[in-house]
């Protein structure tokens, strides 16, 4: 039985996320894209909300609404927009705000449910994928996402082993060969982590700089969430490197946290960080960290650094 974990990461980009809904409309794109900067691109360029309204088969009140966020516009009329407007792709895609994306919501809930151990959850949002099977566009997102989805699926029904390593080497094997890696693919990536440390130790390193990297489009509190994911890992396997590494990576951030959760990471990070030679955490530290734990009423939560203490304290 793998053992359930929390997959703290995903809870700072969606601290509610037991509360999204499974069925992401995975046809629309969400409300991430810049609407404001592509009426000024309008109005500079003298297309009227009637022309553009009308060339693309959209009513002139429904490309208002979508102006103000009330409602998603398909990909269809999205790259009719960007056709009148005269954007190149790049210029398109810059008008996008990458954390709130839908794949992103998708991959999150994927990961996060495998890690907790909800093989329902993870089976309704697979399925919900397969529907992008049939596409024909070349390195489309979503065939990645139905591999990692199946790679969820197997690990939280903990079985056929085979076939886990082999959807296991497709997403490693997609997502090391990528210039950069993004939201999702560090989402991927840290959960991989958990479910085959013994795999992912050759990109250990690599990934943690690229979650603390300044370029990476992450805040600091999801920064820090994701590199105490990584923590909790090197101090289970015992890699001492990786773990003093993550640690001050960790501490680095600390002044620009403001999430209450987060914050008392950083505490216990601190206090792991000033007894690393020793490894002796003083009780009178580790029970103030666990009293203001009791204080968020999330047992998942409570239950990873009660799981870390006890860790760190068995070198």
């Amino acid at each position: 039985m793998n053992k359930r974990q929390l997959y703290l990461g995903i809870t700072s980009i969606y601290p509610n996320i037991e509360l999204l809904d499974l069925n992401v409309n995975t046809s629309l794109i969400s409300v991430t894209l810049d609407h404001d900067k592509i009426e000024q691109i309008r109005q500079s360029r003298g297309i009227s909300a009637n022309g553009i309204a009308n060339k693309i088969g959209l009513s002139r009140s429904r490309y208002y609404r979508w102006l103000n966020y009330e409602v998603d516009l398909p990909l269809d009329l999205l790259m009719g927009v960007q056709k009148l407007l005269g954007l190149t792709n790049i210029e398109m895609w810059a008008l996008f705000s990458q954390p709130n994306d839908e794949l992103i919501q998708i991959t999150a809930m994927l990961a996060y449910y495998a890690l907790i151990g909800s093989s329902d959850k993870c089976h309704i949002i697979g399925e919900s994928l397969l529907k992008h099977n049939k596409t024909t566009l070349k390195n489309d997102p979503y065939l990645l996402l139905i591999d990692f989805a199946s790679l969820c699926v197997i690990y939280v029904d903990n079985n056929d082993f085979q076939t886990f390593e082999v959807d296991l080497s497709k997403v490693i094997d997609t997502l090391i060969f990528r210039d950069m890696w993004t939201t999702i693919d560090i989402i991927m990536l840290v959960s991989i982590v958990y479910m085959n440390p013994k795999k992912m130790m050759p990109f250990f390193g690599e990934l943690s700089e690229t979650i603390y990297d300044k370029s990476t489009v992450l805040t600091s509190n999801q920064k820090v969430g994701f590199l105490y994911d990584l923590l909790c890992i090197a101090v289970k396997i015992k890699h001492n490197p990786f773990i003093l590494d993550i640690l001050k990576k960790i501490h680095e951030l600390e002044p620009w946290i403001n999430d209450w959760e987060i914050k008392l990471i950083c505490q216990l990070n601190d206090s792991m960080l000033n007894h690393w030679q020793d490894k002796n955490l003083p009780n009178s530290e580790i029970e103030d960290v666990l009293t203001k734990a009791n204080d968020f009423d999330n047992s998942k939560y409570k239950q990873k650094i009660c799981d870390l203490i006890d860790d760190y304290g068995n070198f």
